[in-house]
């Protein structure tokens, strides 16, 4: 097909349109694998679009329709319209963000283990949190044992990093493991290994001086996470928590359903809305925190205050006669037998274990019909999810639940 100057101006506006993407979202983007997901998603839609208007001039017999004003017009204010979507995901409220207390001390801890694939994502968002929350004010300490691909490595250039940035840290890596695949096993060593990374924490309780204690503890699973989402997740009920935690997914659903209890105690669902309570049900549909009996899933806040005032509260493994339970729910649970009852989960902080989940439950969840459809289709209803119809025990104010996979 010759290219005629009016075809040449139609070329150039798509050209032109698929540049000004590239220009524009690179300046108002916070992060380069959210500018690059949000930059195909456009792409592919406008692309389908120039596919469906060539072919329809092809069955039309009219092959210039192309080269028309009104086609060029019309495919010019069909990539603006995507456009202006894009920026709006781009700068949504749910990514800005909130304010932080300056003033505030913050320990930041980790447990990682074959993370390679997610650890340049995970430390660049992390350097992003600290740079923000003020270096000064920040401890890192992260435990690694037993991985078996290049987390080590990585780990080893990091902490090279933090020296440099003069960031205050310790990265313990080590080959010790649990070599047993059975539950009963794995959870005293995983309730071990998350105390070691509270280590430098636990030597600030014998400070007299205040400005030597933390204020907040912010514990980090192996997740895919912006540092936007960790800053509302600190002003998760406007400060005013003992422990916030985010919501987790894999591809099928909610991930942590084992941790995670209502405020009445009971059992939640991978199916959204997740919570068989409905008061608990709005709050989340429209996006506010809602307190729950437990939590941990992917990412928590920790006020610092219970631990200085209780310094026996650490994670542990099920005492005799406890339902047997994984130590990130065992500390929640101490947190409300001491009193500590404010302990909510975020429903504006979404985080996950892969990138592919990250994006499918980010973009799902901000959609109201998707939410409308996932919890009015019968598709997906909250008392089909195993776990709800498990073998269900009664233990003090919450359920446990029997099952081969724990």
């Amino acid at each position: 097909m010759k290219l005629t100057p009016k075809r040449s101006v139609a070329v150039a506006a798509v050209v032109s349109l698929f540049l000004f993407n590239f220009i524009v979202l690179g300046w108002c983007s916070f992060s380069s694998y959210l500018i690059f997901y949000h930059l195909v998603k456009y792409i592919l839609i406008q692309t389908v679009f120039l596919i469906l208007v060539y072919l329809y001039s092809q069955r039309s017999g009219d092959p210039s329709l192309l080269s028309k004003p009104y086609f060029q017009l019309a495919i010019v204010c069909f990539g603006l319209v995507l456009f202006i979507f894009c920026v709006q995901d781009l700068t949504a409220p749910a990514l800005s963000a909130p304010d932080i207390d300056s003033s505030e001390k913050y320990f930041i801890a980790a447990n990682l283990y074959n993370n390679e694939a997610i650890l340049p994502q995970w430390s660049r968002e992390l350097l992003r949190l600290v740079s923000t929350l003020g270096p000064a004010s920040v401890y890192i300490s992260i435990v690694e044992s037993n991985s078996k691909d290049g987390t080590k490595q990585f780990l080893r250039k990091f902490d090279k990093l933090l020296d440099q940035q003069g960031i205050r840290h310790r990265i313990r890596m080590s080959d010790d493991a649990d070599t047993s695949n059975r539950i009963i096993n794995r959870i005293p060593f995983m309730a071990e290994i998350r105390n070691q990374a509270l280590e430098p924490f636990y030597e600030t309780y014998s400070a007299t001086n205040q400005s030597e204690r933390y204020d907040r503890i912010l514990f980090f699973n192996d997740i895919v996470f912006t540092s936007e989402q960790i800053l509302h997740l600190l002003d998760t009920n406007q400060g005013n928590y003992d422990m916030a935690c985010s919501i987790d997914f894999d591809y099928s659903g909610l991930y942590d359903r084992w941790v995670a209890r209502d405020r009445n105690g009971r059992l939640v669902s991978m199916y959204y809305p997740f919570i068989q309570d409905l008061p608990t049900q709005q709050l989340l549909r429209d996006r506010q925190d809602f307190p729950v009996y437990s939590c941990w899933n992917g990412v928590v806040a920790l006020d610092t205050k219970p631990f200085y005032a209780h310094q026996s509260l650490k994670f542990r493994s099920s005492k005799e006669g406890e339902c047997y339970s994984s130590e990130c729910f065992l500390l929640p649970s101490d947190l409300q037998d001491y009193g500590y009852k404010k302990i909510f989960m975020n429903p504006r902080v979404l985080v996950t274990y892969d990138y592919t989940s990250y994006f499918l439950w980010n973009e799902l969840l901000r959609w109201k019909f998707a939410q409308v459809f996932m919890e009015y289709s019968g598709i997906f209803p909250l008392e089909s999810d195993y776990w709800i119809r498990g073998n269900i025990t009664q233990e003090k104010n919450y359920e446990c639940i029997i099952d081969d996979f724990h």
